[in-house]
């Protein structure tokens, strides 16, 4: 479940209480049916009320924040104008263990694609979409295999993949340890 918590604008220390709910939000979706949900409503996005911002702030400071976590964005990242930002990507995470008629194997990554809108005072963060995922056995690194996150039950480890990777973008987008001043 991933939260992202309001934010207001305005003086300085009104923006640093903002970046500090950011940072320290807890989750709002959740994985429900081989997908994600927003887990208060059950739609398929969380709106963002982000008081003070521009719409230019809220896709500029998304785009420095995307340049931080990714090493291309070029390779990933799309935009439609100022309004739209969809990101594509790859995640390798830490081993996570899940079973399969018995035999246990180890996810290691998954594709996955993150969407945001924009709009004056107001981020629209998409549910994320999992697409596939790589795993081997348990005892054989060198089997490795892909699946479709829709075929599997009980997959922790993508979505707690899911939840800290959106924390990151949004922490390095509009979080506490972000500083304008340099």
């Amino acid at each position: 479940m991933l939260a992202i918590a309001s934010m207001t604008a305005g003086n300085s220390q009104t923006n640093n209480d903002a970046k500090k709910l950011v940072s320290n939000s807890w989750f709002w979706f959740k994985e429900y049916k081989h997908h994600f949900i927003n887990m208060k409503d059950s739609t398929d996005f969380v709106v963002v009320p982000m008081e003070g911002y521009t719409k230019k702030d809220l896709f500029q400071k998304m785009m420095l924040g995307l340049n931080d976590v990714y090493n291309d964005i070029n390779k990933v990242v799309s935009t439609v104008g100022e309004d739209a930002i969809t990101v594509n990507a790859y995640h390798e995470i830490k081993k996570s263990p899940f079973k399969i008629g018995g035999e246990f194997y180890y996810i290691t990554g998954f594709q996955c694609r993150f969407s945001f809108k924009f709009k004056d005072g107001r981020l629209r963060v998409e549910a994320p979409q999992v697409s596939t995922f790589d795993y081997h056995h348990f005892l054989n690194e060198n089997s490795k295999r892909q699946g479709k996150f829709a075929d599997y039950d009980g997959l922790s480890g993508i979505c707690v993949g899911v939840y800290d990777t959106i924390q990151r973008i949004i922490d390095a987008s509009y979080g506490a340890n972000k500083s304008d001043d340099w």
